[in-house]
């Protein structure tokens, strides 16, 4: 029955498509109806104060990098798309040691997504990555934990959207992700699950609410007893329940908004050393007029620790993260698709861990060129 329906519509979109196509031009046939790649290149230069993110004699320095971001979208057929992307960032530190004197990210993903009807669109997603570069994994260890890792990752699952009655909608998403370490035993398995609903408030602004699910098993990481001693023999747990209201805002033609507050608690699978509780709150604001384009992002998390303290002695303080971040943006075209930039960020991470607070602030500038 499916099969025979989607032969119908095939058959009916087809023919349709003869009709019209002997009225419109080659060009605007193969604009309508042609694959879209889209490729933009971006290189220039840049300094960073804190390569290693450590909180006493952070080594700085200038680096070169080189960033690509490519798109492919098929457009539907029989109610079917697809679109494939890849983004890759290659760094290169001048005064850094030999063990980081460069990063390397890149990212891909694709997506199969189907209409179902006037009301409902399902997708399927795949994504891989892998990062060279120096991290903090400071949030899910006992302790400051900073330096370079490698880590590779795939994760992927279906998705649906269902507009419920306008100005109403529908989203729930599942996934399952792997990621692995080299030089950690961080390596997991996480399934994860997100619903949210939203509501159009008019034509520019839009409030959506959302419970976010995550379930992390650790391949090789021991649960703790309540005291902070590994219990040999046992494989960590943890379970992530999320809430978040997002606001998000189309002004006018240039001018743009979302805000986003999230709170969040994790808890471990045995003793509840490694519970704690996240409040985080950020805010996007984008202004576009030609041939300008500037954005501004910020946000500010903490992470309280139930178990955990900082420091020793009789009475130490519970464990504390507040990490907080800014990052302005700006970018002028020169030609059709040559275009100029320049991105500075500034991150404060601060913490009553002993060595576990640092800043670090990022100036790059350079050209970008879109294919």
């Amino acid at each position: 029955m499916a099969c025979l329906l989607g032969c119908t519509i095939a058959a009916g979109a087809e023919s349709k498509g003869d009709a019209e196509s002997a009225d419109l031009p080659p060009e605007l046939m193969k604009e309508l109806l042609g694959t879209t790649v889209s490729v933009d290149l971006r290189a220039g230069a840049g300094y960073k104060d804190n390569v290693l993110l450590t909180e006493t004699n952070p080594i700085k320095s200038a680096f070169l990098r080189a960033d690509v971001d490519a798109f492919i979208w098929k457009p539907p057929v029989v109610l079917t798309d697809a679109y494939w992307a890849i983004s890759g960032s290659e760094t290169r530190y001048l005064g850094a040691p030999s063990d980081a004197k460069s990063e390397r990210v890149w990212l891909t993903q694709g997506e199969l997504r189907y209409a179902i009807g006037t009301y409902f669109k399902a997708g399927l997603m795949i994504q891989g990555y892998y990062q060279d570069q120096v991290l903090d994994l400071s949030t899910s260890e006992t302790g400051p934990l900073r330096a370079r890792f490698r880590v590779f990752g795939v994760t992927g699952g279906p998705n649906l959207r269902w507009e419920i009655h306008d100005p109403w909608w529908f989203e729930v998403s599942a996934a399952w992700k792997l990621e692995r370490y080299e030089g950690v035993a961080e390596d997991y398995h996480e399934p994860a699950t997100v619903l949210r609903v939203g509501r159009r408030l008019g034509k520019r602004h839009e409030l959506s609410v959302a419970w976010l699910w995550k379930h992390r098993g650790y391949t090789d990481r021991n649960a703790y007893t309540i005291g902070g001693r590994p219990l040999a023999g046992t494989h960590l747990s943890t379970n992530w329940n999320q809430l978040e209201l997002r606001f998000v805002s189309n002004w006018s033609r240039s001018w743009s908004s979302a805000v986003k507050l999230a709170g969040d608690k994790l808890r471990d699978s045995a003793s509840g050393y490694f519970d704690y509780n996240h409040w985080r709150g950020e805010l996007e604001v984008k202004w576009h007029k030609d041939p300008w384009q500037l954005r501004l992002t910020a946000s500010r998390g903490l992470h309280d620790y139930k178990v955990q303290v900082s420091g020793t002695g009789f009475d130490p303080p519970s464990r504390q993260i507040r990490l907080s971040r800014v990052s302005i943006g700006g970018e002028r075209k020169l030609t059709e698709k040559l275009s100029a930039f320049l991105e500075s960020d500034v991150e404060r991470n601060n913490t009553k861990d002993p060595g576990g607070s640092y800043r670090l602030n990022t100036v790059f500038t350079g050209l970008s060129y879109e294919f």
